[in-house]
């Protein structure tokens, strides 16, 4: 992949981000508005930084990916999947339940008739 899509794709996800240089090997950062420091992207996964700009970039995109990833999976996500499928579930119950009960009142008065 071009190294601007995989910036751009990194940028989505954390806007600020910047590629830096320190002692030698290249590294993500995200700059931390409340204490003024540089905040390592590959710390949190534990990943090295690495001797290209093109790779440490390419190592942020993965991050990403991997985040993205435990978001989807997370228990409290789930959760909240569970309960919308449940109101789903339910309101789409409660349709079926009151077409049915129509219509057995419209064959019983066309019966009668």
């Amino acid at each position: 992949m071009k190294l601007e899509t995989v910036k751009k794709r990194v940028k989505k996800y954390y806007p600020e981000a910047k590629s830096y240089k320190e002692l030698g090997l290249y590294y993500i950062g995200i700059p931390d508005t409340l204490d003024d420091i540089i905040i390592n992207l590959f710390d949190e996964y534990f990943i090295q930084s690495t001797e290209t700009e093109e790779e440490a970039w390419n190592k942020a995109l993965l991050c990403c990916k991997t985040t993205q990833n435990f978001n989807r999976t997370h228990p409290d996500r789930l959760d909240e999947i569970d309960e919308r499928k449940h109101n789903l579930l339910k309101t789409r119950a409660s349709k079926i339940h009151t077409t049915r009960a129509q219509n057995k009142l419209k064959s019983k008065i066309f019966i009668n008739d």
